[in-house]
């Protein structure tokens, strides 16, 4: 599973690494240090995750390289953690459930918007409709076939 993290968290700070400026290009190299690292010592997983998420910041990636990012990220992240009695290696739900986020993420961001409280409004919603797909999967909600 080593090699499975090391070459998701590889393609994660190379997917971070597309369109970045000349100054930010020389950050990638802490990151991809930071990633190797969290190979071998979980707790530098998450670090080397929020220095990709940092990458993203600094540069202006398409929506498909930052989906590409997140995929990575969180392939990285359940491998770097399969030694853990509790975490499954990458699952098929684990995947679909990625690549099922990237994809609402992706087609959220690609709706044009002008209004400037869009922002503020979306988590919320995100999180209430979260809450009832967990009800609703509970039975404490009827669902009508």
């Amino acid at each position: 599973m080593r090699a499975v993290a090391a070459g998701a968290g590889l393609l994660m700070i190379a997917a971070t690494g597309v369109g970045l400026t000349d100054w930010a290009l020389w950050l990638v190299l802490p990151a991809a240090v930071l990633v190797l690292i969290g190979v071998f010592a979980r707790h530098s997983a998450t670090a080397a995750v929020l220095a990709a998420l940092g990458l993203l910041a600094l540069g202006n990636p398409s929506l498909a390289m930052s989906a590409a990012a997140g995929l990575a990220a969180t392939a990285y992240l359940l491998s770097a953690h399969a030694d853990l009695p509790a975490v499954q290696p990458i699952t098929v739900l684990a995947v679909a459930s990625a690549a099922g986020f990237a994809a609402v993420a992706v087609l959220a961001a690609s709706i044009p918007h002008d209004l400037a409280w869009i922002p503020l409004v979306a988590p919320v919603l995100v999180a209430l409709l979260y809450a009832g797909a967990v009800l609703a999967a509970r039975g404490e909600i009827p669902v009508r076939p």
